[in-house]
């Protein structure tokens, strides 16, 4: 028993010293540097925007851009079911060379999606943004091009559906926050109708979403091919408009969190405020050409799993918004910037003990001392020989009282009996009881012991 208890004690020493692990973490360098952001204001860049279509073109086509970085950047095997960040600006920075560079104040673009439900029957969906979905040439849907982004044959299409045409702003817009219920169409798939038109009902189960919820009412639009394109609504409950991050050298030096972080041309807002913001319209307006072209983009890239369809139509409002607010500032900003210090990280290793392993390892060896403790308690009951093999007897004879004898103390062998007191000391082996006289042997157990012949 007592070598089972002790035996565990012997491998724990691997218990402990497995039960810290060195993992990289970062810091942010207690020295800054300066960057400066674009800011958006009316001028020359603006009157061009409201005036060219090729303008409002190329502002679709650096937003889709845009956007689809942010995707790349976010996105990975392990979260392509995870709703992006709703506060995200898409800048490039070159003064922040480094990843994870923690960003002193910026203005970032927010988009909230408080609420969010499927439409279970389209015909009941307010006029103008039933003829939104339904018309190919409303004009609802387009800021620089004739057509519905709708029509583009790529499942995931998606729109932020409009009850109005996009018209020329008289004036630079007035600063303001959106709150307010909206519709969104996701385009699911074209099917073959084989003639039924209007009756024709559309699949529930898809190759890219999978099946698809009981409360979906699945808009048909049907072709001239005996082709019908099959159309998701959802209502949604938003909020948009700006937020602002800010963060001081102090607030990093009391933790290593930042809420204003720009990595992958991406900054991202650990911030859930809302403020008004001249834009907001404006990008509404051209974000259903923005996200059909985002879709576009990404269907080029490499294959991926059954999408979450209303992740799928979440993320593609919300990422077309930060990309086209983004790219309304770069492209439409004049010379004026505002500028913020920067902290670059640093890497660091941190120590993480794992409280697992260091109580298993305690427990192993506090097995040990209970094995001493049994030890202890067995010797004091025993009453038996502890040594029986007489060579080994031999060397553990108790030889004190000899040493007591000699008064003569360590000596060269070769002056034995040359004046160095009792050489020629006789020596006897007596047996003694334990707890009792030299002369007494009690319980049969014996203790031998050499003492000097004249003590015997």
């Amino acid at each position: 028993m007592v070598l089972f208890l002790s035996w565990p004690a012997q491998l724990a020493s691997p218990v402990a010293s497995g039960s810290v692990s060195w993992q990289p973490s970062s810091r942010f360098n207690t020295t800054n540097t300066t960057l400066y952001f674009k800011v958006l204001s009316p001028g020359t860049p603006w009157d061009s925007y409201v005036t060219w279509p090729n303008t409002r073109k190329t502002i679709v086509k650096k937003s889709a851009g845009l956007v689809n970085l942010a995707a790349v950047a976010y996105d990975n095997s392990s979260n392509n079911l995870l709703l992006v960040p709703s506060a995200r600006r898409m800048v490039s920075l070159p003064g922040a060379s480094a990843e994870g560079t923690a960003i002193g104040t910026a203005v970032v673009p927010i988009f909230n999606i408080d609420q969010f439900e499927w439409v279970n029957d389209t015909k009941s969906l307010p006029e103008n943004i039933f003829k939104a979905v339904k018309s190919t040439q409303s004009g609802f849907l387009n800021i620089s091009e004739v057509g519905s982004p709708l029509e583009q044959q790529i499942p995931g299409t998606s729109a932020l559906l409009k009850e109005y045409k996009w018209s020329r702003p008289e004036r630079f817009p007035d600063p303001m926050v959106v709150k307010d219920v909206r519709y969104a169409a996701i385009y699911i798939s074209r099917q073959n109708n084989n003639g039924l038109a209007y009756d024709y009902k559309c699949p529930r189960t898809t190759t890219d979403f999978g099946e698809l919820p009981s409360s979906i009412d699945l808009y048909n639009y049907p072709w001239n091919n005996n082709q019908s394109d099959c159309i998701a609504v959802a209502k949604l409950r938003i909020t948009a408009g700006v937020t602002l991050c800010s963060q001081s050298e102090s607030d990093l030096g009391r933790s290593s969190h930042s809420t204003c972080l720009w990595k992958s041309g991406v900054l991202t807002a650990d911030s859930h405020s809302v403020s008004p913001d001249p834009l907001v319209n404006e990008v509404f307006y051209a974000m259903p050409e923005v996200q059909a072209l985002a879709a576009a983009l990404a269907s080029y890239g490499p294959g991926t799993p059954t999408r979450h369809l209303e992740t799928t139509l979440r993320n593609s409002l919300t990422q077309a918004y930060q990309g086209t607010w983004s790219s309304f500032v770069e492209l439409l900003s004049q010379d004026e910037q505002v500028s913020t210090p920067a902290w670059k990280p640093v890497t660091l290793l941190d120590a993480q003990v794992s409280s697992r392993r260091m109580h298993t390892w305690l427990g192993m060896s506090s097995l040990l001392v209970l094995s001493g403790v049994l030890l202890m308690i067995i010797q004091s009951c025993c009453r038996g020989k502890t040594v029986n093999d007489p060579v080994v007897a031999s060397l553990m004879l108790d030889s004190s009282e000899v040493v007591l004898a000699d008064n003569s103390g360590l000596c060269n062998t070769v002056d034995i009996g040359h004046g160095h007191g009792n050489a020629d000391m006789r020596l006897k082996l007596e047996v003694s009881g334990i707890n009792a006289p030299y002369t007494s042997v009690v319980g049969g157990y014996t203790h031998p012991k050499l003492v000097p012949e004249s003590q015997a």
